[in-house]
């Protein structure tokens, strides 16, 4: 499947990235350190893509789900309203004095009415949950760049600090979104 080659990829990616950090690291390496750092830190932007691209892939399955989920119970909704006016119909058209249909209307209506809130209430369920997934997928990109950001710079501990105080920033801002 998609996911298992992607996953595949990843850890091949993750082997690669540690074989060029013992390179860059080991007192038999030619290059020097800066160049080292920078072959790390191209393999290390690489693999943060693939992880966004997981991460991506991750969240249309989920979303795919969700709406999956809510157009399921769109149609309970759809259907259970089709009822109550089909009863609607029928209460109306009975023989019923008219006493008698108000109150199977009111009570009609108050079922209909219950079981259209439970199905609502399912779907705020949902929207909370795709919510909630999209805050910690925003976070975990945020982190994800962030790294990049800082693996590119190791060599100059101003950027690194520049760039993890924007990075901190930005998942300040996410964490506090609710």
């Amino acid at each position: 499947s998609k996911a298992e080659g992607m996953i595949t990829s990843m850890k091949v990616k993750l082997q690669a990235l540690g074989d060029t950090f013992k390179k860059v690291f080991s007192a038999e390496s030619t290059k020097s350190f800066s160049e080292g750092l920078k072959e790390w830190a191209s393999d290390f932007a690489n693999i943060a893509a693939m992880m966004q691209q997981t991460l991506s892939f991750i969240g249309g399955l989920f979303d795919a789900n969700i709406v999956k989920q809510k157009n399921g119970i769109q149609e309970l909704i759809n259907k259970n309203e089709e009822y109550g006016n089909k009863e609607l119909e029928r209460i109306m058209g009975s023989t019923l004095s008219e006493q008698d249909k108000a109150a199977k209307v009111i009570q009609l209506k108050a079922e209909v009415d219950a079981k259209n809130t439970i199905y609502a209430r399912k779907q705020k369920e949902l929207d909370i949950k795709k919510a909630q997934f999209d805050k910690a997928s925003a976070i975990a990109n945020i982190i994800l760049n962030t790294a990049v950001s800082i693996s590119k710079v190791l060599a100059n501990p101003f950027q690194v600090a520049l760039a993890a105080t924007m990075g901190a920033l930005q998942l300040a801002i996410a964490v506090a979104t609710p």
